[in-house]
């Protein structure tokens, strides 16, 4: 009923001595309604603190739910209608060492914190137990700048919040709509109520339940989700996000569950994912019509995924049409799925520094369980548009305490530019043995430098006033970059410009701390299919065009003289192809790192 593997679980329980469940001062309990329209549990009743919580039955999704807000210690007790001699059960993540307790056919354990948690008890239904912290400041419903669901149904449709708008799903609030958002700013979704966009959210038209695109300062936190046929929920060219005690429901074949692109400062936590297909499904879509962003400094913490269906536990990829992934982070995370971590970057991003920490994997798919999997190469979701035909590379990837039962470990790189370098196991069990050597893993000769329970090296700082040209945003009139290694380059790498005509250009975004005049350098590489290119700031060129052909690949740091910048904050330092030597076999740009140096007297 559960996959296989999971009957380890399960372990005679204790008898709980009378009056136990009463040990401790009772703390806030507040029960969560039960979902409008859905029925009531006949598998199970739950009480918390002795309040009554309501049980709805999901069978849609495999699963029966009950919610309730807590804080400190509470007390909870499962009853299952009809049983009067339970033997076994399991309260799951394992990590949370729930002590159960069992009478006749009630199971009794203590919550110390809010918690995602599956009981497991043979012959019934899963039943997923929802806690989350307390609310506080309900906003009021006669804000002008909130948008507020009550208790009861809604027949809401496309929700479109407005900058510095709040979203508010009250406790017992069934909304049947989806939230699509674009370019807005400083919006919050909360509540304890549902999102339903089962009849919103289309496959066949590829509408996302929830979806803030090119936002900033996003807040989603509380609310349950039910999926319709398409993704749950996408972040797409946004920065400062956090997603924090959702639970999200999906079972048809493409309902991810939290789905990332070209996103900065981006955390998911405390979350529940039931998905049909990837849990996590973080990717770079489309550079040509979203443009090649650089994704950094995401994070996902504290995840229960239960994942079934054809999709993966979490997934970075496949399409990865980006310059850069780098700083990102899964950790404190279960994983239930017969593939749990998997990546097959398909495209031309550079991913650097990624890291699983603390993960544990439930492997559901028996001898065709794959724990690990991470590839490079071409496949059906390569970029096809004509934008680029390119593969990527990983720099720094880590494996830290992860624990599978049982599967193959299986890292592929492409080719000798185009593989996995640097990669990290420390403190993982495969089937209940060590991680600890190349026999334990499969690769192909595209992986190199793999260590097994070693010191993971710090990552290099850039010094003052150094923009590495790879972790610099960019604005490019639709041409593509290529961040690539070259030991000759500051960092091992460099970023490409794969300019093909005069008109090219390339714009760097660099955050300069204070106003003042500063000295300008550029280190670029000089090759034989090199342009010709002139250099601005904010719009005032700086010398005249400069040549770039080299007969043999040189490197070189061009002195651009002062620039004088008014005011601190981003400025756009620009190199525009002008054209080429007569025999130069190209307009290629190639930057090493960009140099600001405040001038003699500079603020």
């Amino acid at each position: 009923m559960w996959g296989k593997n999971l009957s380890f679980l399960f372990v005679p329980v204790i008898a709980l001595m009378a009056g136990c469940a009463t040990l401790r001062a009772l703390e806030p309990v507040v029960p969560v309604p039960a979902i409008p329209g859905v029925p009531a549990s006949s598998a199970y009743s739950v009480k918390v603190n002795g309040q009554d919580v309501a049980v709805n039955d999901e069978s849609r999704f495999d699963f029966h739910t009950a919610a309730f807000c807590m804080a400190g210690t509470v007390n909870v007790e499962i009853r299952v209608p009809g049983a009067t001699n339970l033997k076994e059960c399991a309260v799951v993540p394992e990590k949370h060492q729930i002590i159960l307790g069992i009478r006749g056919g009630t199971v009794r354990f203590v919550m110390k914190d809010p918690a995602k948690l599956i009981v497991l008890i043979p012959g019934k239904p899963r039943l997923a137990l929802l806690a989350t912290p307390l609310e506080t400041d309900v906003p009021s419903a006669r804000d002008a700048n909130v948008v507020y669901f009550g208790p009861g149904t809604h027949e809401a449709g496309v929700i479109r919040p407005r900058s510095g708008q709040t979203v508010y799903l009250a406790p017992g609030a069934l909304v049947k709509g989806r939230i699509e958002a674009r370019n807005v700013q400083n919006v919050t979704v909360r509540g304890r109520g549902t999102l339903d966009a089962g009849e919103c959210s289309i496959r066949a038209r590829k509408t996302h339940g929830i979806l803030f695109d090119r936002c900033s300062q996003i807040k989603v936190e509380g609310i349950g989700f039910r999926a319709g046929s398409w993704w749950q929920s996408l972040y797409l060219n946004s920065d400062h996000v956090s997603v924090a005690h959702m639970n999200l429901m999906g079972k048809e074949v493409n309902t991810d569950g939290v789905d990332i692109d070209g996103v900065k400062d981006f955390r998911v936590s405390d979350c529940f994912i039931r998905c049909g297909d990837d849990g996590l499904g973080w990717h770079g879509l489309d550079a040509k019509a979203n443009g090649e962003t650089i994704t950094e400094r995401a994070v996902a913490d504290n995840l229960v995924i239960w994942q079934m269906g054809a999709g993966n536990g979490l997934r970075i990829g496949a399409s990865m049409e980006d310059q850069m992934w780098r700083d990102i982070t899964v950790k404190n995370t279960d994983i239930w799925s017969a593939t749990a971590i998997f990546s097959d970057l398909a495209d031309w991003s550079w991913v650097e520094n990624l890291r699983f920490e603390n993960i544990h994997i439930t492997n559901t798919g028996g001898a065709k369980s794959r724990p690990i999997t991470m590839k490079i190469f071409r496949n059906r979701y390569s970029n096809d548009n004509g934008f680029l035909d390119e593969r990527g590379h990983f720099d720094g990837l880590v494996f830290d305490h992860v624990t599978m039962d049982g599967g193959a470990i299986s890292l592929l790189g492409f080719d000798a530019a185009h593989k996995f370098d640097n990669v990290y196991f420390n403190g993982c069990t495969n089937g209940n043995k060590p991680v600890g050597g190349l026999e334990d893993i499969v690769v192909n000769d595209y992986v190199t430098n793999v260590r097994f329970n070693q010191p993971v090296p710090p990552s290099a700082t850039p010094a003052p006033g150094l923009y590495e040209a790879e972790y610099t945003d960019t604005q490019t009139n639709v041409i593509p970059q290529i961040t690539y290694a070259d030991a000759q380059m500051s960092n091992g790498k460099g970023k490409m410009l794969k300019a093909e005509a005069a008109g090219a250009y390339v714009a760097y975004l660099v955050h300069v701390p204070a106003p003042g005049a500063y000295g300008v350098k550029v280190r670029m590489k000089k090759t034989p299919a090199s342009g010709k290119f002139q250099f601005s700031v904010n719009g005032a060129d700086l010398l005249p065009p400069q040549d770039l052909y080299a007969s043999a690949d040189t490197y070189q740091e061009l002195d651009f003289g002062t620039a004088t910048f008014p005011s601190g904050g981003v400025q756009t330092l620009k190199c525009a192809v002008t054209g080429k030597d007569a025999a130069s076999a190209g307009y290629r740009l190639d930057v090493d790192y960009l140099k600001l140096t405040p001038a003699a007297g500079a603020r």
